[in-house]
């Protein structure tokens, strides 16, 4: 779908796509997975210390990985981005995610974002 709209974060860091989107079985099938890691809906607890040490160790890895502007996590384990990162796309830092993923605490490799 080479022409689907980019979704609108919501307050709590859940992707929303505008309604009336037609997203063929197959497509939702083949991205669901992707979707599900990096664009989770938020966090139902705040992360244990030793979480959110890793989730530290994960910030400081995508500033080494070259995204100087990655925060460090607030102390319920999500990130406020700077305009820059909120504007790009999860997609744009996979390279980055994906070599970072070991410090990522989640099981299942999501990120959670949350406003100012």
């Amino acid at each position: 779908m080479p022409n689907l709209p980019d979704p609108q974060i919501n307050a709590n860091g859940k992707a929303i796509f505008p309604s009336g989107l037609n997203i063929p079985e197959r497509t939702r099938q083949a991205c669901q997975s992707l979707y599900d890691r990096l664009v989770p809906s938020a966090q139902n607890q705040a992360p244990t210390s030793s979480q959110l040490a890793a989730l530290l160790r994960f910030a400081r890895c995508m500033r080494s990985h070259g995204i100087a502007d990655w925060p460090d996590p607030r102390p319920d384990g999500s990130f406020v981005p700077d305009a820059r990162i909120s504007r790009a796309l999860k997609s744009m830092f996979r390279s980055q995610l994906m070599a970072c993923e070991r410090f990522n605490p989640d099981p299942h490799g999501r990120v959670y974002f949350s406003h100012p």
